[in-house]
């Protein structure tokens, strides 16, 4: 019975990700580019890309490198990161004002929201929750929690100081498929439930950022190498990625891989 269960989830990791890197390997040439610095870039599943760029305005492209949307806030400095979960709601945060910007799909401001306000200090992560909340990391009672959008706490996980044996300070926080993933670059990926309890750590370190979809964790390693963990099984794989795809950040949607290199983020068609 425990080979059988072990052979179910090899054959299950090898589908999947073969799955993935066969799209990756019918790339045949670069379908849209958006040339220039990007401090920040994510997509969405409508496959948009979203951007910080160099005059720190937050702009939105269609997969053929077209701009539709902008959007720019002098009064609250640099924003360091998009949250593009639900396309029809997007979250701009602003670490030095400890501000968060709600955009709609044309990237028309629709809310301001400030940590301070709910006695939060130092926020340096947050992200959706799949039901419109949020996710923050609260480093003064070293807990995740999920706030609704007056302050409230609606979900939180245990003391994670009693856990940890160092210092915890996420730079990167996801929701995806009832877990969340809480990234610290020096500790590793936490993982989450739905509810805010811990499940496991995942020792993936030096990351600053990754994807995860269709139960994958998709990321750059250290040596800057693509590969693909398997949730479930917990098998790494190798992306077969083509020479000519950008070795930065890269992204996947549906028939589509987005890389980044020094002279902007490139879409490939799969």
């Amino acid at each position: 019975m425990r080979i059988t269960i072990i052979a179910f989830f090899l054959s299950l990791f090898f589908m999947t990700s073969h799955s993935l890197n066969a799209q990756v390997d019918s790339i045949q040439e670069v379908h849209g580019k958006i040339l220039g610095k990007a401090h920040f870039y994510t997509t969405d599943r409508l496959c948009n890309i979203y951007l910080i760029n160099d005059n720190y305005e937050i702009l939105k492209y269609t997969p053929e490198g077209k701009e539709s949307y902008r959007y720019s806030n002098n009064r609250l400095d640099r924003p360091t990161f998009i949250d593009a979960t639900d396309p029809f709601n997007i979250l701009v945060f602003y670490p030095d004002y400890q501000t968060i910007i709600l955009l709609d799909r044309t990237m028309t401001h629709t809310a301001t929201l400030n940590f301070s306000d709910f006695d939060f200090f130092d926020v340096n992560a947050v992200a959706f929750s799949s039901d419109n909340k949020l996710w923050v990391y609260d480093e003064l009672n070293f807990r995740l929690k999920k706030i609704d959008r007056n302050g409230k706490t609606i979900q939180e996980s245990d003391d994670l100081s009693l856990l940890l044996d160092s210092d915890f300070k996420p730079n990167f926080i996801v929701e995806r498929e009832l877990k969340v993933f809480v990234n610290d670059p020096d500790v590793g990926i936490l993982v989450f439930d739905a509810f805010g309890q811990y499940v496991k750590r995942l020792d993936f370190k030096g990351l600053t950022d990754f994807q995860v979809s269709r139960n994958l964790l998709i990321f750059r390693d250290e040596d800057k190498k693509a590969q693909i963990f398997h949730l479930s099984s917990l098998l790494t794989s190798p992306a077969k990625l083509l020479s000519n795809v950008p070795t930065g950040k890269i992204q996947y949607q549906t028939g589509f891989l987005y890389a980044q290199g020094e002279e902007g983020v490139f879409v490939f068609k799969l």
